[in-house]
């Protein structure tokens, strides 16, 4: 799935388009319950309700060596400027990987926050 389609389907939940609203705001709100902080709930205030789903991939290329990739996505509940937030990475380490994404994540809020 590209960030562009995974993006979408957050947009269609959102805006109640495909399910209709009562669905779309109960799946919302299980996608609001995810545990993981180390990606996108990293780079916001502790307050701001955050509906996400993320994901994580290992794999081994031609060399032999171990390739990561890390994605999250998802809708940041802004008071004022509820937002959609998508990041696909990867590299050679989970944890450079959501440093990455976290640290997007807080600059977007900023930004949106100002």
């Amino acid at each position: 799935m590209s960030v562009k389609e995974y993006a979408s389907f957050f947009r269609i939940l959102y805006n109640a388009s495909y399910l209709n609203k009562e669905m779309s705001t109960k799946a919302l709100k299980l996608l609001s319950q995810t545990t993981y902080d180390k990606g996108i709930e990293k780079g916001v205030p502790d307050d701001i309700t955050i509906a996400n789903k993320f994901g994580e991939r290992e794999l081994i290329d031609a060399e032999n060596e171990y390739k990561y990739q890390f994605h999250d996505c998802g809708i940041i509940y802004h008071p004022e400027k509820p937002y959609l937030l998508c990041v696909m990475t990867r590299g050679t380490s989970f944890e450079v990987l959501q440093g990455s994404i976290s640290g997007i994540s807080k600059i977007v809020f900023n930004i949106v926050n100002k």
